[in-house]
């Protein structure tokens, strides 16, 4: 897995998908943003590629941007589409698996507005 840690420039319009470009038998893996309440990024998956998450204290926003991946979620397996989204609950472990070449976003925003008054 190739992972770049330096966040995008803010103010500035980008796409998404073109962050990370496909490579045999790899994942690219880009930082959009990474604060102390959350984490966004973007990762494309070749063929044949699969990562098992950590087991998060957090839900997780999956969107498939490109493609089509499988995502295994507590056991339970889940075909998600380019455009569409899916959640990861909280202390569930999720797999990503690339049955072709796929692009997620993925958004992890932490706990603690709980606390947070309008």
């Amino acid at each position: 897995m190739t992972m770049s840690n330096e966040e995008i420039e803010a103010a500035i319009p980008f796409n998404n998908a073109a962050l990370v470009s496909y490579s045999d038998n790899s994942i690219i893996v880009r930082t959009i943003m990474s604060k102390p309440t959350g984490h966004i990024s973007v990762a494309a998956f070749a063929i044949g590629e699969s990562m098992e998450g950590k087991i998060s204290p957090f839900n997780t926003l999956l969107q498939i941007i490109e493609g089509e991946a499988e995502i295994v979620i507590g056991g339970e397996s889940y075909n998600v589409c380019e455009s569409q989204s899916i959640i990861v609950p909280a202390n569930l472990r999720s797999t990503l698996i690339a049955k072709t070449e796929f692009k997620v976003l993925t958004t992890v925003i932490k706990s603690g507005y709980e606390s947070v008054t309008h």
